[in-house]
């Protein structure tokens, strides 16, 4: 029974130096090899997303080629991130023109008039991106 425990402390411990060396990796190969220009506003933040992303690819790469999962599936699923809120001040629904999902935000309080529209078209997302995540929705209708 020993033996089992020592075994399972054993894995745990080389899992655990395989994830502090992929985090030391990923800050080290930050530092070494990305340059932030003189005038960003937030440079620390900029490292730390930068990071957030090199080590999301190579976890990923990681575990494609022990063969758990694609790449792009575990990024895809690294970057779908915690659910927004609901908003009270917004009737929200989703549907589809044809094959294609639109989501429609509405406020809630009347209109006096005729209510003005916005499309926003996401540019790309062929890999990435989804109708949930492209935008904070009330930056688009606090205006």
């Amino acid at each position: 029974m020993e033996f089992v425990y020592a075994l399972l402390v054993l894995v745990l411990a080389v899992f655990i130096a395989a994830f502090i060396l992929l985090v030391v990796g990923t800050i080290y190969f930050d530092l070494s090899n990305s340059e932030i220009p003189l005038g960003v506003d937030q440079p620390v933040k900029l490292r730390i997303v930068h990071s957030i992303l090199i080590g999301t690819a190579v976890l990923g790469k990681i575990l494609e080629k022990l063969g758990l999962c694609s790449q792009l599936g575990f990024t895809r699923y690294m970057r779908r991130g915690k659910k927004l809120g609901e908003d009270p001040k917004l009737f929200i629904k989703d549907l589809q023109f044809g094959k294609v999902p639109v989501r429609i935000y509405q406020p809630r309080a009347p209109s006096a008039g005729r209510r003005r529209g916005v499309i926003y078209f996401h540019g790309g997302g062929w890999m990435f991106g989804s109708i949930s995540k492209i935008f904070n929705r009330k930056n688009m209708l606090d205006n």
